[in-house]
């Protein structure tokens, strides 16, 4: 079992991009003189912290040790050319590890970076680096027990839109029925986005750029329940989409009458209290869940 004691930690970097990128990691050994019990990573919080403690505080090797967002890596041995490797969210902030449950005869290991460039970071781990003298700090060679070389080896923008939850509806057979849908995010120009109907009754149209959905009253539109799903996506990459689905229950105005008002929604009985009450417009003043 690993002890805060063995585990020096590092903060690394933060992944380039938001939360529309996705970079891949290459985490390889490239040279090993000594023997680690592991070496792993693990990703600080928004502000830096793991566990509330920020890199150099007090607690924070125990704070990396608990944290649930570790990930060891390597486990015992120093194989040259051992490697791996992890995808990331742009923006997360990671951080390394590595841990010696022993060392023979030093008093503590150190880890340090030793290079760092756009697309590489080199990272050296010594069972025992000298400490600084009054003649400046050790030489970055004295970190060379293992080297560690990061390297980015692919970068992905996951170009999506997502649509907002649509709640199921109701409406008076003689009322019109309108219903806006909206965007929730979009990594896409919103001014590119379209949206169309994949599922709709007869009667029914949206906006294709407004997300203006209408389903007019009509001699044609009976009481029953109704399934629409809306589709958005990229005029100038319809490969990048995203649907909702949601039903219409059209109301009989004749049930009204009756104290309490029961609907089927998909064979399942949904019940109205007459307190529920109906909007100027003709809906429901609470959607069916």
């Amino acid at each position: 079992m690993l002890s805060n004691g063995s585990l020096v930690a590092l903060e690394l970097t933060e992944v380039p991009g938001d939360q529309f990128d996705e970079v891949t990691y290459r985490f390889e050994l490239t040279e090993g003189q000594a023997t680690f019990t592991e070496f792993g990573v693990f990703t600080l919080d928004a502000d830096g912290l793991v566990g509330g403690v920020a890199p150099g505080g007090v607690g924070f090797e125990q704070a990396v040790l608990d944290s649930a967002n570790r990930e060891a890596l390597m486990v015992g041995g120093v194989a040259t050319g051992n490697a791996v490797e992890r995808t990331y969210v742009g923006g997360t902030r990671l951080g390394i590890y590595f841990c010696q449950e022993s060392v023979a005869t030093f008093s503590g290991h150190y880890v340090s970076t030793l290079s760092q460039t756009e697309d590489t970071i080199q990272v050296g781990w010594d069972e025992s680096a000298p400490l600084a003298s009054n003649y400046g700090p050790p030489s970055p060679r004295w970190f060379d027990d293992v080297l560690m070389t990061i390297s980015v080896q692919n970068s992905v923008r996951n170009e999506r839109v997502t649509l907002n939850a649509i709640a199921d509806q109701a409406v008076l057979e003689d009322r019109d029925f309108e219903l806006t849908v909206t965007v929730n995010e979009s990594a896409r120009d919103v001014s590119l986005l379209r949206f169309q109907l994949d599922e709709a009754p007869d009667g029914a149209t949206i906006d294709a750029e407004t997300g203006l959905f209408t389903f007019p009253a009509s001699n044609d539109r009976t009481p029953g329940v109704y399934n629409v799903t809306v589709r958005v996506f990229d005029s100038t990459d319809p490969t990048i989409f995203d649907t909702e689905t949601f039903s219409i229950v059209v109301v009989n105005v004749d049930s009204l009458d009756s104290a309490r008002l029961t609907l089927f929604v998909d064979s399942s009985p949904v019940s109205l209290d007459d307190d529920i009450g109906i909007q100027s417009d003709g809906t429901f003043a609470r959607a069916l869940t």
